[in-house]
């Protein structure tokens, strides 16, 4: 199926890179913008409920960046994205409202709105994902006397959801109230859990987590568009599809449970760089030439270590980690196809009612777009991630560029002579990617102006 390049365009220029917080510069195209000074880590709160003889015990450990994201409480005084002591003393009677109103559970059907008498920063071993960048967490704490045992819980958190970040996680686990502890999550879409539990809750709620990681997994899904236009037909596809799926199932399972691991930083850049080799190869080989399943499976291994370093940061419960480690999995598995499938029939489709000849120029269009989404995300993760401290004094939107020229320039090197399989050189669909690449930084750039 030459099918994925006709699409791949208008999809490649829909691919966000980044939150939709930031506000659109004038100028980025159909592209959204990038993160800011650094990727933002998952957004959760870590909330563990225990039945205990001296009543039911509540510990809260909510995460600073995300309260800073609640503007109506104006925490963060000095702008640099970090809750210090001070700011915390000084914000503490709003935090605790603001907490307090939106979390509530109830104890054997009688309503409890915890009250944190106290208030204080979580020490590293106490945050839940202490290595995560942005992950530091006030601990909180509360206690209800219970006359008789606990028979069942209900909770409910309405917190972040409309006013600070609305794909925020609560990770709650239950203890006491069952022969194991029970862990789910609550989001927008979720807000209520019981416990005890049903004995699928687990899975399904990594199940969605997993499913929502990749669908929003811009990096992800700009490798698997590149894949796409090597991809000749079905069996290519179907070929491809699993060769991703085994490599990236065996090395996120294999982080998962601590057997082996890599840093973020050689992880990132390198899922952010294989996006622009395979996009640059496939281009090259064509879809009769490419074997899109030997990347496929080479690449995968690195991007489930990319999968895993996103579960390392909402943590597995210990009571049931196989279960929800399939969870994740089989929603990973389903985010994919859910992207795919769609993308590759409507692909097929379009290419069936081009001509020829104007395959080739769609073709090398949606490269070129693709190409361009590649440059920004391979520069942004560079720069957060190799070289953080450099061009200080430029704006950020500006940072990443001259990383992403010194791509551009290796990429030139490397295609000089390349021509695509109808004979069309490749270096003119380069430019063109560097050309939308610099428009898109130049939208960035007067969007921080205004």
């Amino acid at each position: 199926m030459k099918s994925g390049a006709a699409l791949a365009l208008p999809l490649a220029l829909a691919l966000p890179l980044g939150p939709a917080r930031v506000p659109d510069a004038p100028l980025a195209l159909p592209l959204a913008p990038l993160r800011s000074a650094a990727p933002h880590p998952e957004s959760i709160s870590y909330l563990l409920l225990e039945a205990r003889d001296d009543g039911l015990a509540l510990e809260f450990r909510p995460q600073a960046l995300t309260l800073i994201e609640v503007r109506s409480l104006g925490l963060d005084r000095d702008h640099d994205l970090r809750l210090s002591a001070l700011e915390l003393e000084q914000g503490w009677p709003d935090i605790q409202d603001y907490l307090e109103a939106a979390l509530e559970l109830a104890v054997d059907g009688v309503e409890w709105r915890p009250r944190f008498e106290e208030h204080g920063f979580a020490r590293a071993e106490e945050a839940g994902d202490p290595l995560a960048s942005g992950s530091e967490r006030l601990l909180l704490r509360a206690v209800r006397p219970l006359s008789r045992a606990l028979g069942q819980l209900r909770v409910r958190s309405d917190l972040f959801y409309e006013d600070g970040n609305p794909d925020h996680r609560v990770h709650v686990t239950a203890r006491g109230l069952s022969f194991r502890d029970e862990t789910t999550f609550l989001d927008a879409g979720q807000r209520e859990a019981v416990f005890p539990q049903e004995s699928q809750s687990v899975l399904g709620a990594y199940f969605r987590i997993g499913w929502g990681h990749v669908l929003e997994g811009h990096d992800h899904l700009a490798f698997l568009l590149a894949l796409l236009l090597g991809v000749s037909g079905p069996g290519a596809l179907l070929a491809a599809v699993t060769a991703f799926t085994l490599a990236h199932s065996l090395t996120l399972s294999l982080s998962a449970l601590g057997v082996m691991a890599l840093p973020p930083g050689v992880v990132e850049p390198g899922i952010a760089l294989s996006i622009l080799l395979v996009l640059w190869l496939h281009l090259a080989q064509g879809g009769v030439r490419a074997r899109p399943w030997i990347p496929a499976f080479a690449f995968g291994l690195l991007h489930g270590f990319g999968f895993a370093g996103a579960l390392g940061e909402i943590g597995l419960p210990q009571s049931a980690r196989l279960l929800a480690l399939l969870g994740f999995n089989l929603g990973v598995e389903a985010g994919q196809l859910t992207f795919v499938a769609p993308v590759a029939l409507a692909a097929a489709l379009v290419v069936s009612r081009l001509r020829a000849e104007a395959r080739e120029d769609a073709r090398l269009l949606a490269g070129s777009a693709l190409g361009a989404a590649a440059f920004a995300l391979s520069a942004r993760a560079l720069l957060v991630h190799l070289w953080p401290a450099a061009f200080p004094a430029w704006p950020e939107s500006l940072r990443p560029l001259p990383l992403a020229l010194a791509l551009a320039a290796l990429l030139a090197l490397a295609l000089r002579r390349r021509r695509s399989p109808a004979g069309r050189p490749l270096l003119p669909a380069l430019g063109l990617s560097l050309l939308l690449y610099l428009l898109f930084t130049a939208g960035r750039f007067a969007g921080d102006l205004a």
